[in-house]
């Protein structure tokens, strides 16, 4: 949905210090080797891969780019920090349909993160619309930037987060999810 993705975009760029796009995996790689990034936002689609028996990650455009798909045993360290020496562990917003696989749950895409480096990683344990998905993103974004000259306890903010959507009747933020230890305090 371009009108999801466009408000999304403007909330990042608006609420962000240096945001940066990709659109495919060897674009997310080589952008982390470069910027060491410290908060990942991923609105993906997930499938099951029937070749490799594991569920997939869609970033970008599977039609136009091969190079969208990955399956999540294929998530490395590369995809999360500079390298081995890097003391960023960063969080990862991983929002789409059934990010958290509770059939699969310890062997799914955020503790794929969780055990590369990343220190938590918000994703949903249903099934969820664009729409749905990109007001949780630009809520989130907007919550982080309100804590930006003081810390906060990353779940006392998903608690905000969920509050404030239920509030406005998006159910699916029930659903949410922050898998590591809640209680990181973030400063962004």
């Amino acid at each position: 949905n371009t009108g999801v993705i466009k408000k999304v975009d403007e909330a990042i760029k608006k609420n962000s210090n240096t945001p940066l796009k990709v659109t495919n995996w060897t674009k997310w790689r080589e952008s982390v080797q470069k910027n060491d990034p410290d908060c990942f936002i991923l609105l993906v689609h997930m499938e099951d891969d029937q070749q490799a028996g594991v569920d997939s990650m869609e970033i970008g455009d599977l039609v136009k780019d091969k190079d969208a798909l990955l399956p999540i045993t294929l998530i490395d360290a590369g995809l999360i920090k500079k390298d081995e020496h890097s003391t960023t562990m960063p969080l990862v917003v991983l929002i789409g349909c059934e990010t958290a696989n509770l059939a699969s749950y310890g062997f799914g895409a955020p503790d794929f993160l969780i055990e590369t480096g990343s220190a938590i990683v918000l994703s949903n344990f249903t099934r969820i619309r664009g729409k749905h998905a990109g007001e949780i993103v630009v809520r989130l974004v907007e919550l982080l930037k309100q804590h930006a000259k003081n810390e906060a306890r990353f779940g006392e903010v998903v608690l905000k987060l969920k509050q404030q959507l239920l509030a406005e009747g998006n159910l699916v933020s029930l659903t949410l999810l922050a898998h590591g230890d809640a209680d990181w305090k973030i400063k962004t």
